[in-house]
């Protein structure tokens, strides 16, 4: 009980510090934004840019990639606001207070980053359902919100292995962006490049949005949690040198 009065101690003094920073609180409120747009601000421009120019839909014909999309926002943009406050705290060395705590470093990490990451996925199905543009199912967006989870971890664990301060990890924060490319791979490239895309988790949610066949949907989700803990494994090593 002692150990779970901690976690809840430190997932407060986060909030605390969340709501200090009025970008930070912006960020949380993106994916609900960003679902607003896509449920409504995308089929109104489709059918203005068909009304104007092509006659016929150009955006939704991809609107699964919108729906993936969500999915990997939501985790993704938390896991943003649980990084900043890392690095906001390693100024403070909090970091290195948990570390030598009953807590330690792994307790420390699990309140920053594996419980948001993971309490987002029912932000996830929320948001789904609410603002899909497709029918995907949520016991699908289901499987694709945790794997999107663990690529928010991943990426994090990037963020605040290689930052030194909050705007170094905006910046990686911005690179680690380029990710989300993979959830475009499998719609525009039908050859075998599209494997150099593999690194990246939300290529592996993509696959699996287009796999019909429950088993090859699993193995495309295995593959992307794999993923995503390689990288995680990586950049925890240089993060637990680091907060020393």
């Amino acid at each position: 009980m002692t150990l779970v009065k901690r976690w809840f101690a430190g997932l407060l003094w986060g909030f605390k510090l969340v709501s200090r920073d009025a970008m930070l609180v912006l960020i949380m409120t993106a994916p609900f934004l960003c679902g607003l747009v896509f449920r409504f601000g995308i089929p109104f421009l489709d059918k203005w840019i068909a009304a104007q120019w092509t006659g016929s839909p150009v955006l939704m014909p991809f609107a699964p990639i919108f729906d993936l999309m969500l999915l990997f926002l939501t985790p993704y943009l938390l896991c943003t606001v649980a990084s900043m406050v890392m690095l906001e705290e390693r100024d403070h060395q909090v970091g290195a207070y948990f570390r030598v705590t009953p807590m330690g470093l792994k307790g420390y990490l699990s309140t920053r980053l594996v419980i948001p990451a993971f309490g987002s996925v029912v932000v996830s199905i929320l948001l789904l359902a609410l603002f899909r543009l497709t029918n995907l199912s949520l016991l699908t967006g289901l499987g694709l919100a945790l794997l999107a989870a663990f690529s928010a971890i991943a990426a994090a664990m990037v963020v605040v292995a290689g930052a030194n301060n909050k705007v170094e990890g905006m910046a990686l924060m911005k690179l680690t962006g380029i990710s989300t490319v993979g959830l475009l791979v499998p719609w525009f490239i039908d050859s075998n490049a599209q494997y150099a895309f593999a690194m990246f988790p939300s290529y592996w949610m993509a696959r699996a949005l287009l796999e019909t066949e429950a088993t090859a949907y699993g193995f495309f989700l295995l593959a992307g949690v794999a993923c995503s803990l390689l990288w995680i494994v990586a950049f925890y090593r240089i993060f637990t040198r680091k907060i020393v």
